[in-house]
């Protein structure tokens, strides 16, 4: 490969083909500073909230306080501008407060979102929970030691947490009660929405006691839909479930059908007019199911075990193999450089193809943030094979906290 007037060629036989992409965008752009907002009520709340627990003039003080003094609970209706309350609270706490702030993500999706929201500053720290407090995927609680380095941190925001599992969140606060310092601790999620299987339970007892202070953020003036009845539909579910009534009026006018390939070749249809839809599926094997489908909508079949130039997926959720041609949307399957955004669940459409042999396929994917990867195989216990899957669905837990133009179920 080679760089000629800013423009990455590949140099094939001698000869240098087509200009691909621009370099600047391999590169992972940060906000120099964050622009001034409107709050509502309930982000002004917040941001006083974590502000005067930030503000101790006296330790003596802080130590006759109770735990519970330290922690603040937010929860809101999707799209009322947490996440961007979230941003400016870290913000303003590393800023005018000069303070160490850890902002703690369960899946590398959420990591690379607030990486792009926040300025790049020596105070804030975005990583996954796991990352952040030295945990393994199959941890023996027995053998957990808290890393020493979050002594450093005065405050932590943990992103959904009602996606946090009991066990998890047990070993995160044996690392909190560890700590001398006593950090601000903002929990952001709402319980209303999806949780995880297993004891979630000690979380929510947590977050939602008497002692800690509440806030909830009403809906914003500037909120993502003005769709009236998805708003209120949303509203209702989350104490309680629907009758088979309420569902019947919702998804009037909504469905699509019972025939998978005739669903997907209408949403082709709309994505040729702009309008993108991504299908939220509950398991990897349904996931795969609507990806195999848009693959034979668009002319690729859906039988590549015997095509040259393919090479297995991420076995982790399906290893099924896969074809790649440009202009095909992939979605990542690994966290492996979460500050430049290729984290498990981004999603991307295919640039070019720099290498198509079988088991050896390089290609760029322009991120949905607007950055190219470099994507190419890996080898984790002995098997090679893309860290991505094809990108037309995406798992509910994938899909929790990030914002999409439109979902099919």
């Amino acid at each position: 490969m080679a760089a000629l007037e800013g423009v990455l060629t590949v140099e094939i036989a001698g000869r240098v083909s087509r200009p691909r992409v621009c370099l600047h965008q391999w590169a992972h752009p940060r906000l120099a500073n964050l622009p001034a907002r409107v709050w509502s009520a309930g982000q002004q709340r917040l941001l006083d909230a974590v502000s005067t627990r930030a503000f101790v003039q006296d330790a003596n003080e802080l130590e006759m306080q109770k735990a519970s003094a330290r922690y603040v609970h937010v929860s809101c209706l999707p799209g009322c501008g947490k996440t961007e309350a979230i941003v400016y609270s870290a913000h303003c706490l590393a800023i005018d407060h000069g303070l160490h702030v850890a902002v703690a993500c369960l899946t590398g999706v959420l990591v690379s979102l607030y990486s792009e929201r926040l300025p790049e500053i020596e105070h804030i720290t975005v990583q996954t929970i796991h990352c952040l407090f030295n945990v393994a995927l199959k941890q023996d609680p027995a053998a957990y030691m808290p890393p020493g380095r979050r002594r450093s941190d005065d405050a932590f925001h943990f992103e959904e947490i009602s996606l946090i599992g009991g066990f998890l969140w047990a070993l995160v606060l044996r690392a909190l009660y560890e700590l001398p310092q006593r950090p601000v601790i903002v929990l952001a999620g709402d319980f209303g929405q999806l949780q995880p299987l297993g004891d979630s339970g000690r979380l929510q007892c947590i977050a939602e006691h008497g002692d800690i202070e509440q806030v909830f953020l009403e809906e914003h003036v500037k909120q993502r839909t003005c769709d009236a009845v998805l708003n209120d539909f949303i509203a209702s579910i989350r104490s309680r479930q629907p009758t088979r009534a309420e569902l019947a009026s919702f998804f009037e006018g909504r469905m699509l059908g019972r025939r998978l390939v005739k669903a997907v070749k209408y949403c082709l249809t709309l994505a040729a007019s702009g309008r993108r839809l991504t299908w939220l599926c509950a398991t990897h094997r349904t996931a795969q199911r609507v990806n195999i489908a848009y693959l034979g909508a668009l002319g690729y079949g859906g039988d590549f075990e015997h095509v040259q130039d393919t090479i297995p997926g991420d076995p982790g959720i399906g290893s099924y193999r896969m074809l790649i041609r440009p202009g095909m949307q992939i979605r990542l399957s690994r966290n492996l450089a979460k500050s430049r955004g290729f984290v498990n669940g981004a999603l991307g459409e295919v640039q070019d193809v720099y290498c198509s042999q079988r088991n050896q396929v390089v290609v760029s994917l322009l991120l949905t943030s607007g950055i190219i990867v470099l994507v190419h195989p890996i080898c984790v216990d002995k098997k090679v094979f893309l860290p991505c899957s094809d990108g037309y669905s995406v798992t509910v837990r994938k899909a929790q906290g990030a914002t999409w133009g439109g979902m099919l179920l």
